[in-house]
């Protein structure tokens, strides 16, 4: 008949180990000069916050066909856009 392997004597060691191991485990938040917690206000505070993202956890619907990317450009006066002088904005 199936049984569960802890009941098994052969492997009965493994599972004390194991169980020894999770207690011994030392808790790394204590003794530090600082507090890593949370009070339940605190909790309920974070909880409030609203994330930064657009689409807010909402699917996005697209009805519409996506328009291909484009970068515009709009040169101003202090591009250079001849290559015959490199260095003519210089004052030397």
């Amino acid at each position: 008949a199936p049984c569960e392997l802890s009941a098994l004597g052969a492997l009965k060691a493994l599972f004390v180990r194991r169980i020894a191991e999770e207690q011994a485990a030392p808790d790394p938040t204590q003794n530090l000069s600082f507090n890593l917690n949370l009070t339940d206000e605190q909790q309920r505070s974070r909880a409030q916050v609203p994330l930064p993202y657009a689409h807010e956890g909402k699917p996005t619907e697209q009805t519409t066909v996506p328009l291909p990317a484009a970068i515009l450009y709009d040169p101003d006066s202090a591009d250079d856009l001849d290559d015959d002088d490199p260095d003519e904005d210089l004052d030397i």
